[in-house]
This record gives structure tokens, sequence and C-alpha cells, in this order.
């Protein structure tokens, strides 16, 4: 597929994603979301990538989906039928990719690209930020999974009043909120986002991604079988040579610990 509005970049273990159609603050097209997924599916199966950087080029991360088309449609609804069907199909790939994700946030975050910062494991802001419900302003309801992911993040009574009297978060508002992790000045954003990614691309991502797919599910599920996913979680984990080294590491440090203390 050729990418026109979605690059991919690698450094390292760690794979950017940049959406760029800049003359449209990034509003998502249904050309966009299907690059975008084509690439999701690259990096899922590429083993020498380890973590995965979102982030949008020019003014904003994305002003939510372009709805040029949806004016031109002879059949609205079934034209937007059919770019949501690809958008939450992209969006499964995305929340159950094999690496863990970063979103790295500027400008405006409006609709759909809400949905793609929620479903990343970690979102980092610029404090110009600002995120914006943007479906009340055409008379809609929340797509790409924001109904579903907005609510657990910030809780039931913030969603709501997020969607029918705010409409719009600052990013000191969202940090506080929990929407996004941290926010840092607009000139040390891709610094700070690339230094997060570079941080869980580390060995242990392999139980970030298992530690992901727990939080995430866990509403779903009753607490014995959420108990039973951990267990099983945990002994895929005890496999692996990362948490042999790890435990390793920790017997050895606990005995520097004491041998340091002996020796005062």
């Amino acid at each position: 597929m050729t990418h026109r509005f979605v690059s991919l970049q690698r450094a390292g273990g760690v794979a950017t994603i940049a959406f760029s159609r800049e003359e449209a603050l990034n509003a998502l097209t249904l050309g966009m979301i299907e690059e975008f997924d084509c690439l999701l599916a690259q990096i899922d199966g590429a083993p020498d990538i380890r973590a995965v950087l979102l982030r949008g080029e020019g003014r904003a991360f994305m002003a939510g989906g372009d709805l040029d088309y949806l004016r031109a449609a002879e059949d609205a609804p079934a034209a937007a039928g059919a770019t949501i069907r690809s958008l939450n199909r992209t969006i499964l790939r995305l929340t159950r990719l094999s690496k863990p994700t970063v979103a790295c946030v500027h400008g405006v975050v409006a609709g759909a690209g809400l949905s793609i910062v929620l479903a990343c494991d970690v979102a980092v802001a610029a404090q110009d930020c600002r995120f914006v419900y943007a479906y009340d302003a055409i008379a809609a309801v929340p797509d790409g999974g924001l109904s579903h992911f907005l609510p657990r993040a910030i809780g039931l009574g913030r969603a709501l009043k997020f969607a029918f009297l705010k409409g719009e978060l600052t990013a000191s508002e969202a940090e506080s909120f929990g929407l996004v992790a941290m926010t840092v000045p607009a000139s040390e954003l891709l610094h700070r986002g690339a230094a997060v990614a570079e941080r869980l691309s580390g060995r242990n991502r392999e139980a970030l991604v298992r530690t992901r797919r727990l939080l995430r599910e866990n509403f779903d599920r009753a607490l014995e079988d959420q108990l039973e996913q951990e267990r099983t979680a945990f002994m895929a984990c005890a496999e692996t040579a990362a948490f042999q080294t790890a435990i390793e590491e920790f017997f050895a440090a606990r005995a520097a610990r004491k041998a340091k203390s002996a020796g005062e």
C-alpha cells in the first residue's frame, strides 16, 4: 500500500507512526485509517520493533474525523458506517498490539483522535494541547470506542460532564483526570515522548503488554475470572528470560544492600 498521509520511521527498537495530513490538522479519512491499519499490522509482526510512538505532524495531533466525505455522500449513514467499521478494526488492532504504545500529542486532539489516544498505553501531552469532545457539534454519538475508553479513563461522572457540558479539556485538566500520563513543554514533547517509548521498549515489554491486557479486560470479567487470567499471565512471564534475569538481579541487589549495611 502507498502511504500518503501516515508514515513510519524506525530508530533502534522504537517505531514512530506520524499522521501527516497537515493542511487538515490530520483529520481522519477512510484512506488514512487504512494506511494506519496497514502500518500497525506490519509493526505487529516485526520482532525488531519493541515499542510504538504515535504523533501528528504540523499544528495538531488530530482534529477528529474528516466530515467532507459525509457532506458529499449520497448515503451519509452508509458512508459513516463503512468508515467507522474500518476505524473499529484499527482501534482493536491498536489495543491488542504486541508492543507497548505511546501517544505523543499536541495542538488539538478531537473526536476520533481522542479514541486513538485512549487506545494507547501511555499519553504524553504538550502543555498547550486541547482535548475536544467534538461530537456534540455534529449532533452525533462518539465513535472509535470513545464511549468505552472515556468513562474507564476519567470516570463516568467526568465523562458525562465532558460530553454534555464542558466539551473541552486543557492539558493540565486532562492530566489531573488521568486522560494523559504527563504534560510537558511543547519544545520537549517529542524528546520526552521518545524517552517514554524507549523505556517501555525494554526487557519488560512482554510483561507490560500482558499487564495492559489484564487492565483493559478487567471491567468485563468477574473477580474469579480475573484472578485466573492474572495467574495464567504471570506463569507466561515466569517462562521468559527477562523474568529470570530480573529475579537474579533482585537478589543480587538485596545481597549488595545487606553487605553494605553490615560493613557500616
